[in-house]
């Protein structure tokens, strides 16, 4: 399940939950979990104009105990994927989104299979896919 939060003009903040099957509504419990985080601040903290140049940022945190972030800033409309695989190459988790506007967003995972089983600890490779731009990378699961 990945979570996406979006600031918004002016200095708003939406919360988009998206699981495997769709877009569906979040709880309220599971909202403040993440908002607890800290991860949230950094968003508070920046300008509410748009960014002005595309970045993927490196996962955070790194490693992770059920839940990592994926900063990423938009300067157009931009389709986008993240792809997380096991060490031997298997696709774990996909999760793709097309027509997202320009912004900055934070998608964080929360360390699921695509059909939200809970996965072992490890070390797992990630492929963040904008428009034609890919970032790949590690990350450490540690329960």
């Amino acid at each position: 399940m990945f979570w996406i939060f979006r600031l918004g003009l002016p200095m708003t903040i939406r919360v988009i939950l998206f699981s495997g099957l769709g877009l569906s509504s979040a709880k309220s419990n599971t909202v403040n979990k993440i908002l607890s985080t800290g991860l949230i601040q950094a968003k508070l903290a920046m300008s509410n104009s748009l960014p002005t140049e595309f970045r993927i940022y490196n996962a955070y945190p790194n490693p992770f105990n059920n839940l990592t972030g994926f900063k990423i800033d938009l300067i157009e409309d931009s389709n986008l994927s993240i792809s997380i695989f096991n060490i031997n190459g298997v696709l774990v988790y996909n999760d793709t989104r097309n027509g997202m506007s320009p912004g900055q967003y934070t998608i964080f995972w929360e360390g699921n299979s695509q059909k939200g089983e809970d996965i072992p600890s490890g070390i797992y490779l990630f492929r963040v896919k904008v428009n034609d731009y890919v970032e790949q990378g590690k990350i450490t699961l540690l329960k």
